[in-house]
């Protein structure tokens, strides 16, 4: 008899090992959603968005009349 299979692929994350079920865009590296940037999709090691966790908002830029 064989054990039932998960539905879910059983991946580590290449930065923290925790379960993961997604890459990295750039490298292909297993990350877990802590370590991947929602806005490009790249581990952190990869990423090169300047965006942190908290970006300080910027100010409003008058219209162009």
């Amino acid at each position: 008899m064989t054990a039932p299979r998960s539905s879910l692929p059983a991946f580590t994350c290449s930065i923290c090992a925790e379960p993961s079920t997604r890459i990295c865009t750039w490298c292909t590296k297993d990350a877990c959603d802590n370590h991947l940037c929602a806005h490009c999709l790249r581990c952190s090691d990869c990423c090169d968005c300047e965006l942190g966790l908290d970006p300080e908002p910027q100010p409003a830029k008058p219209p162009i009349s």
